[in-house]
């Protein structure tokens, strides 16, 4: 690999992608440095889940919604579908 970089991200999970994609789009060249060529760490064990359930109200589940709005405009840019079928709760304990 030959190039001059702003950043290097080392992981291609989803924190490290998220980094990454930010970096981007404020313009820096970024290269992403992943050990293994298929996806196989916690975020695929994740199974694709972007959700802000069980957020705590306030800043926190403001920070997860921005979040989550971001995944769905990556993905829409990556012409990858995502699908929103909603919650259901059916019951809710204290604990």
């Amino acid at each position: 690999m030959t190039g001059h970089f702003d950043l290097a991200v080392i992981g291609a999970g989803i924190v490290g992608l998220a980094h990454a994609y930010a970096a981007a789009r404020l313009g820096k060249r970024v290269v992403v440095i992943e050990r293994n060529g298929r996806a196989n760490g916690a975020s695929i064990r994740n199974f694709g889940f972007i959700t802000i359930t069980g957020q705590e109200a306030g800043d926190t589940w403001r920070r997860a919604r921005r979040s989550r709005d971001l995944w769905v405009e990556a993905a829409a840019a990556a012409g990858i579908a995502i699908e929103q079928e909603g919650l259901l709760l059916t019951m809710r304990r204290p604990e």
